[in-house]
């Protein structure tokens, strides 16, 4: 027997590091080794001993000559064994110790099957011995999963060297045959490339089928060639259809992968997209005896099909067919579910046939529509798939029907349990598929407790769940218990935040689906994923954090990150167009969206947040791409120079087809002006207390925004960039006759994020202070350090970076903190830097731990009490070089950021642990401080007193005033408890009249902490349909303020915060937009401004706008943008003129001499041209009256 011989040599060389985790709390269950196998084999045996291998030269042979499936793996594999970026060595001279070969051995006789089937083997053996390594299997498809494995099992060393244990046995198997994805692509389309990375996440988790929930009410992307008008008219856009090139490319990336793909087709039910073309398959629906009613919550006008009408079931039986020829897998998904059967009791003409043809209820027409539909399949030899309902109706269906479980009573009081369904089902002798516990749209923030947990996360919920704990069938009914699904429905998710949202939390399910079950632990499981969670990483999958702590520096905004590198990226693969799109635009138009919504809809110029006053005519303007006139009266000053050059892309995207305007007409907008009113000065940096008022007037073909400052310049840039869209003609288009006066209702307006508990690269954080700045945000609280790492790179304490960063990659040197600080300067941000003390102070205790309180129990020092206090986390009020060294530092970091102004944090002090320690308490009795309170107020004092001596602006969280501290009268307090948060709170609004009628100036933040997320559905006495970003929305302040107007001026404004403890560079961004919009509203705009439902519109156009301009906002709404979006040809979201992953930053280094002052261009210097582009000129320095207003 011939063997394969595939010699792999490739050669890269860069900078690389192993896995590790580190927590702050002592969690329980093993910490992982870097090469944990997810998910957990049913055997394995392998010592410590290990392995080198010689990067991209291990020899691997097959006994299955030519087999695509294996030729095509071995090459996927090869960026995965040795990842791109990362600088591996060749092994140690003279070590004999080294890996040479990989086999992969089918036994019997070796067969290359095309296509996975439901009952596949894929069970394997791996042994590693004698410096080689040796897969075999009984089928290509467990040869695909012996290689995942083996490829888990190779990890990068502290050295830089490729290891692999040695003396290795696994034997495995799944546990259960069908382990499924289910993708829906209609509430929110899923571009092709998206999909293909979701598949290559499957093939990393040994998931072998993605239902595909490929239609649906919300549109109908499956292009049909029976039927091509069902995605013409049914699809959101002729963009965002699934070509029959598309549907083939992902069969065939599945296929390579051994994944089954299943469509789905649902059906009577979720039809409303199929009406747009066909119309005559639709009942319509009545209400108070009239037609086309819709009821909200009980039926849509026309959305369900006509079970009597004929037409109905010769389009399925085509239909059915075409997709039975496309697709290989012999089955088909039918749907099923949700009937909304009162809308065909509430039409005449199907109750008249009710009755003559002796059916009684809606669930004896349900069951006539079911039989007709099955039949069908019985003739085409399809396997039917269908959700549970038809099943709840006692349909009769064919025996080898599979009835998918999706109810339980967590979703509803009238459902039973899911153990019981999967019980009755699988004992009257159906094959069942098992969902309810694992739909992954169900979001919450991420705890989870469970009896035995000491920490656990949302994650486990999924990986708690036993599909037999309660089966009480017999041995053969058990059998049929087929397998399960994740699912992942789409109402707030598309091509932004599908992979960080899925994953790792589906990998929680596919270990439940193929390890034993008695691989249960969820505290050891947390770390084996964790590891797993670093593992997609390296392979391009952005999946988001389960633990505090790092992976490496290949995480999404580090230099060698690989989530858009070319070995597992998609985005520029070559796909076949459909014939329909030729002749399409790119255009700007406006949002799609299904359902019934309370509200008015917007125009795609929509202005967020919404100005003061603003009056504008429909009339508009042609814009000939790239060559608008901008003039100015303040001469050479960068911060105007600059903006307009970043704007350049924003009026005219990169990527979107724009035409010049019609030959002869005359309603061409020629210029901009940007004129600052009497003095003009170029300010540096904004202020607390500055001046951000502007008006924008479009009139006569001129566009004129004034202002008494550079930072109201900048806001009233902001809102004519939004009024300029692209039509569907591709004409750049603006309204004429437009007068906006506009200011900000509160000062203070900002967000906070957390670079503690999971470093956020610098590119991420700039990228976020662009869509600030696009949301008229001022001010980024940078909530630097804390207990998880000391990432802030400190000059005079440079231990304190060395030893509490999670790495030497996750800091922040001094050359990053200039460059944010001027990034944020030229949008108008203030930068104000959070050194949170005495508690979250774990990370000091690296290098400084004599300032560090140890911590008593039971006698014994070093004590860790879980929820009350670690073994060393807190500063020691009594030690004095706790007050010498934040002395210094706060000096340094005084002297660093540009704004007067320092968050000093002291929340959450754990004071048990000052208690506990005797040398403290003996310390309290000498100087009559009787309580932690007390103590508390003593340190608290003393830092206050370092602010005052260098004239810096304290802010604090409450929890200091909560202790009646004595603060200096110009100290800022954050209010962000409420009851909500416990019901020892008070609610936040009580904290913002007490603080401001006591003489403080008050920010709040209570309502308005991102990351408590959920699924998304809020409901509100008004409205309709509304989500749960509107619950940041609908947030008044000054609703329940009683103080008088002195003390209503003390309201700064607020803050929208994102704590990381589930939140790094793979998902902020959409998880953090376009939530934090709701809230820049609220703190720009009047009171009065605060429909939500017409808002949740605006919102939705204004997302849009966030993804053309490169931000990855998750969506709001059903529906879609353009051909812009994430994964789609024209995204911006990893365009160079909004991406800066590749700009180049000043090694650290060369830092340390340097001042860290800018350069800015003098007032008095000459007038300017500057060139942007061919032909968009920028004239500074003209003087006003050269126009006639």
């Amino acid at each position: 027997m011939k063997s394969i011989v595939f010699l792999l040599e490739l050669f890269i060389y860069v900078q690389c590091e192993i896995t590790y985790i580190e927590v702050k709390y002592p969690l329980k269950g093993e910490h992982s080794p870097p090469n944990a196998i997810w998910p957990h084999p049913q055997q394995i045996n392998a010592s410590n001993e290990l392995l080198y291998i010689r990067p991209h030269a291990i020899i691997i042979h097959s006994n299955i000559q030519t087999c695509d499936i294996i030729t095509k793996a071995i090459q996927r594999y090869e960026p995965i064994f040795f990842p791109p970026k990362l600088s591996m060595r060749d092994p140690p001279s003279g070590v004999n110790n080294i890996l040479q070969n990989l086999t992969l051995n089918i036994r019997g006789n070796p067969q290359c099957e095309q296509y996975i089937q439901h009952d596949s083997n894929e069970a394997y053996t791996l042994t590693i011995n004698l410096q080689m390594a040796i897969v075999e299997a009984s089928s290509v498809w467990g040869l695909l999963r012996g290689l995942e494995t083996f490829s888990q099992l190779i990890y990068i060393n502290e050295q830089n060297y490729v290891v692999i244990n040695n003396s290795v046995t696994i034997i495995d198997s799944p546990r259960f045959q069908h382990r499924g994805v289910m993708l829906d692509t209609a509430r929110h389309f899923l571009p092709v490339p998206i999909i293909k990375k979701n598949l290559d996440a499957m093939a990393y988790n040994k998931l072998n089928v993605f239902h595909w929930h490929i239609v649906d009410d919300q549109s109908f992307p499956f292009e049909s060639i029976t039927f091509p008008d069902l995605s013409r008219a049914g699809a959101f856009s002729p963009y965002h259809v699934y070509t029959p090139a598309d549907v083939i490319d992902v069969i065939e990336h599945a296929r390579l992968r051994g994944i089954r793909v299943i469509p789905e087709i649902d059906t009577p039910g979720h039809t409303y997209s199929w009406g747009k073309s066909m119309p005559q398959l639709i009942t319509v629906c009545w209400a108070n005896g009239k037609p086309y009613q819709a009821i909200y919550g009980t039926q849509g006008e026309m959305e369900i099909f006509n079970p009597i009408e004929p037409r109905v079931y010769s389009t399925m039986d085509s239909l059915l067919r075409e997709v039975k020829s496309r697709f290989p897998s012999n089955y088909i998904h039918l749907g099923m579910d949700e009937v909304y059967d009162r809308c065909w009791l509430s039409n005449p003409n199907i109750t008249q046939w009710m009755i003559v043809n002796n059916i009684s209820s809606a669930r004896g027409l349900h069951a006539y529509y079911a039989d007709k539909i099955l039949d069908i399949t019985r003739n085409i030899n399809v396997v039917p798939i269908v959700w549970q309902d038809v099943w709840d109706e006692k349909v009769q269906l064919p025996p080898d029907t599979i009835i998918q479980v999706w109810k339980d009573t967590s979703d509803s009081s009238a459902f039973d349990g899911w153990a019981s369904y999967l019980n009755q089902a699988a004992n009257e002798g159906y094959n069942v598929i098992l969902s309810s516990p694992w739909y992954i749209n169900y979001i919450s923030y991420g705890k989870y407790n469970t009896n035995t947990s000491v920490m656990n996360l949302e994650f486990f919920k999924y990986y708690e769940i036993e599909p037999l704990r309660q089966f009480t069938g017999s041995e053969e009914a058990k059998k049929r218990i087929l397998g399960g699904e994740a699912c992942l429905w789409a109402e707030f998710v598309d091509g932004t935040n599908l992979l960080p949202r899925f994953w790792p939390k589906a990998s929680a399910v596919a270990e439940r689906l193929w390890s034993a079950a008695s691989v249960n632990n969820s505290e050891d499981a947390q770390f084996r994923l964790d590891v797993h969670r670093c593992r997609l990483l390296r392979r391009g999958i952005p999946a988001q954090p389960i633990l505090n702590g790092y992976c490496g520096n290949y995480e999404l905004g580090m230099p060698e990150s690989m989530i858009n590198d070319p070995a597992f990226n998609y985005e520029t693969s070559t796909t076949i167009s459909s014939t329909t799109i030729s002749t399409q635009s790119s255009t700007d138009s406006p949002f799609g969206t299904t359902g019934i919504f309370n509200g008015e809809r917007s125009p795609p110029n929509a202005v967020w947040p919404h100005p003061q006053q603003i009056n504008a005519s429909n009339e508009l303007l042609y814009i000939r791409p790239h060559a608008i006139m901008i003039h100015s009266n303040i001469q050479t000053c960068d911060i105007i120079t600059k903006a307009i050059q970043r704007y350049e892309p924003i009026f005219f995207p990169p990527k979107l087809s724009m035409r010049d305007p019609p030959s002869g007409v005359n309603n061409i907008l020629q210029n901009l002006t940007l004129n600052i009113r009497d003095n003009p000065q170029c300010e540096q940096y904004i202020q607390h207390d500055s001046n951000e008022t502007y008006t924008l007037t479009i009139n006569l073909q001129m566009a004129i925004v004034e202002a008494s400052s550079v930072w109201g310049l900048l806001r009233g840039l902001e809102t004519f960039s939004q009024l300029i869209y692209i039509n569907e003609q591709n004409y750049v288009v603006i309204n004429n006759s437009v007068t906006i006066i506009d200011s900000p209702r509160f000062q203070h307006r900002g967000v906070m994020l957390d670079t503690a508990r999971h470093f956020l690269p610098v590119p991420i954080i700039k990228k976020n202070l662009d869509a600030m700045a696009y949301n008229k945000l001022n001010v980024f609280h940078w909530h630097i350090v804390d207990d998880q790492s000391f990432p802030f790179e400190s000059i005079t304490f440079p231990d304190l970076s060395r030893a509490g960063a999670f790495s030497p990659y996750h800091v922040y040197t001094p050359a990053d903190v200039i460059d944010v600080i001027e990034h944020a300067r030229l949008r108008g941000i203030r930068v104000i830097p959070e050194i949170d003390t005495p508690g979250h102070t774990y990370s000091w205790g690296k290098s400084m731990p004599q300032l560090i309180t140890v911590c008593w129990a039971n006698g014994k020092p070093y004590q860790a009490i879980y929820g009350t206090q670690g073994e060393m986390e807190i500063f020691n009020p009594i030690e004095p070089r706790v007050y010498s060294t934040m002395d210094s530092l706060l000096r340094e970091v005084k002297s660093r950021f540009p704004s007067n102004y320092i968050h000093l944090g002291m929340d959450e002090v754990y004071d048990r642990c000052w208690l506990s320690n005797p040398n403290i308490t003996q310390w309290m009795i000498v100087n009559n401080i009787s309580s932690a309170r007390g103590l508390h107020a003593y340190y608290a004092d003393k830092i206050l007193d370092i602010t005052r001596n260098i004239n810096v602006v304290p802010i604090v969280w409450q929890d200091v005033w909560d202790e009646k501290v004595q603060l200096p009268p110009d100290t800022i307090i954050q209010v962000w408890k409420d009851t909500s948060d416990s019901s020892a709170f008070d609610g936040w609004a009580s904290y913002l009249n007490q603080a401001a009628n006591e003489g403080y100036n008050v920010i709040l933040s209570s309502p308005w902490y991102i990351n408590y997320i959920s699924y998304g559905k809020y409901n509100t006495n008004t409205s309709v349909m509304n989500l749960e970003f509107f619950k940041y929305y609908e947030i008044e302040p000054l609703r329940q303020f009683t103080g008088s107007e002195e003390a209503k001026k003390r309201i700064l404004g607020g803050e929208a915060c994102l704590w990381a403890e589930f939140v790094d560079g793979t998902n902020l961004l959409p998880r953090f937009w376009p939530k934090a919009s709701a809230v820049a509203e609220r703190l720009w705009s009047a009171a009065s401004v605060n429909n939500s439902e017409d808002a949740q519109f605006r919102l939705d156009v204004h997302r849009c706008r966030l993804l053309r301009r490169g931000i990855p906002a998750q969506p709001i709404l059903t529906g879609y943008c353009g051909n812009y979006e994430l994964g789609m040809p024209e995204s911006m979201i990893n365009d160079p003129a909004f991406n800066y992953e590749t700009s180049t930053t000043i090694n650290s280094t060369t830092i340390s001499t340097q001042s860290s002052t800018t350069s800015y261009l003098s007032n008095s210097a000459p007038s300017i041209i500057v060139s942007i582009s061919a032909n968009l000129i920028i004239i500074m320095g003209i003087t006003l009256t050269a126009f006639s207003f």
